[in-house]
């Protein structure tokens, strides 16, 4: 085989695998698109609301939490602040979420408990489909 030969035999492979790569990306390119689902539909979320969709939303009402707290530390009797878990039940409308004390650390702390108990009941969600959401939700002290 000559160098000719050589050349020419690697060239043809290389231009059926341009060839075939053309014809690949041609491909993907004219596939027709998937039809998804809307994620929304009248302000309602066609997915299930996740805990990880609450923990999320709750991260943003740091500020809120921290302000119970700092409210609760004026009260000369408190030795220390509550850890709280609480139950935290979300509507399939996102709305009006029920809230009940699962736990405290330090009993006593009703001002504190009411507080955080009404950030959590104010939190509003989007519509979703499926049920009501249940989660427990702890709320530790600053330290």
């Amino acid at each position: 085989m000559n160098r000719a030969q050589i050349y020419g035999s690697a060239l043809g492979m290389l231009s059926k695998y341009w060839l075939c790569s053309g014809l690949l990306l041609a491909s993907c390119a004219s596939q027709a698109p998937v039809n998804e689902a809307p994620l929304e539909i009248d302000g309602v979320r066609q997915i299930e609301l996740t805990a990880d969709d609450v923990a999320q939303r709750l991260s943003t009402k740091g500020e809120d939490f921290s302000r119970c707290y700092a409210r609760e530390k004026l009260n000369f009797d408190v030795k220390a602040l509550a850890d709280f878990v609480f139950e935290f039940k979300v509507p399939n409308n996102g709305k009006n979420p029920k809230v009940a004390v699962l736990s405290q650390s330090h009993p006593g702390q009703e001002i504190l408990s009411q507080c955080l108990s009404t950030v959590l009941r104010r939190t509003r969600f989007q519509g979703h489909i499926g049920k009501e959401l249940t989660l427990k939700v702890p709320i530790k002290a600053p330290r």
